[in-house]
């Protein structure tokens, strides 16, 4: 609250740039940051000898600063900072909540998930969830964002890891997801991954009930059997959700009972009937794919209902034929548009 600004403004002089370069030229400018830390809150503040509350000790500061060990929270790169500095300054209190904390177990992740003063969460080791616990958004909160930094997270048993409640925003980047049935089950709620790997072993990844919103982005999405399929098994048991896919890779999706998908630039993959598949019983609302590839081995478009589809610059691909059934690339009722 009290550190004032590191620089007030970055002035360029362009007289003594174009005695040195001749024009076109471009410009960076970098700030390396070192930060060091103290705890007022220690019992024995100013001690030389107990170190136990600390990490990354340096011998050569009184065992009360934090040291630059081999140069651990030193940028590497340009435009980049190390793991460990990431996790160092997202470890420390962060009242606007703007950038929030890193967690190395599954209740760190819990607590910190429940913290009012914190919003984003950087994972900095791989996580199962003990079982019978999955990630929520919790009351007082509205959104919350998980930074899996490269890592895995996975539930113990066969429930999905995440569960989102009614109104709440879940942000997943950044990393691995694992389970068994399914990886969430979003209704009446907003699910968002970015740049996320997500395998379920059982089961289809994500089930969307009525008015739930998936976003997904940069991502690949596969289940045992599907990628997306609705949840429920009537006709409005997915009505009003909303599946908005750029740029990822799906296992195949069943745009059903009341669903509306928008796809860029994304690939649907077929694993036992159809990539995409709508059903006559339980209509979806709309279907736009711009720019996405279709593919299976027996049929990659299956479209029974009075959804509307609109398809521009699409392939649709058949890879091989199923044992005892024909392949079909697009399988549409007689009469549709």
């Amino acid at each position: 609250e009290n550190t004032s600004f590191l620089l007030d403004d970055v002035d360029f002089d362009k007289e003594n740039f174009e005695r040195a370069y001749d024009s076109p030229y471009t410009l960076d400018y970098y700030i390396n940051v070192r930060l060091q830390a103290m705890s007022a809150d220690l019992a024995d503040f100013g001690s030389d000898t107990d170190t136990a509350q600390w990490t990354n000790i340096g011998t050569n500061n009184d065992g009360r600063i934090i040291a630059d060990t081999e140069n651990a929270y030193e940028s590497t790169a340009d435009q980049t900072i190390s793991n460990s500095a990431r996790a160092l300054v997202l470890g420390i209190e962060n009242p606007d909540k703007s950038v929030g904390k890193a967690v190395a177990t599954a209740a760190d992740l819990k607590a910190v998930l429940a913290d009012p003063t914190t919003d984003k969460v950087l994972l900095t080791s791989d996580l199962t969830l003990p079982a019978g616990e999955q990630i929520t958004v919790p009351d007082g909160a509205t959104t919350k964002t998980i930074n899996l930094n490269g890592k895995t997270l996975t539930a113990a048993d066969g429930e999905a890891p995440i569960a989102i409640a009614e109104g709440k925003t879940l942000v997943v980047e950044g990393g691995k997801i694992e389970a068994t049935a399914n990886i969430a089950q979003v209704e009446k709620s907003t699910l968002v991954l970015n740049d996320v790997q997500a395998n379920t072993t059982a089961g289809s990844a994500i089930e969307i009930g009525t008015d739930g919103v998936v976003e997904i982005n940069g991502s690949t999405i596969e289940g045992k059997y599907y990628g997306i399929v609705y949840a429920g098994d009537t006709a409005t048991s997915a009505e009003n959700s909303v599946v908005n896919i750029k740029d990822s890779t799906i296992s195949g999706i069943l745009p059903q009972s009341g669903m509306t998908v928008n796809a860029t630039n994304s690939t649907f993959k077929g694993k036992d009937d159809y990539a995409i598949g709508f059903n006559h019983d339980r209509p979806a609302k709309e279907v736009n794919l711009n720019g996405c590839e279709i593919v299976s081995s027996r049929i990659g478009l299956f479209k029974s209902d009075d959804s509307e589809l609109i398809m521009r610059n699409c392939n649709i691909s058949i890879t091989d034929q199923k044992a005892g059934c024909g392949a079909v690339g697009v399988c549409i009722r007689s009469g549709d548009v």
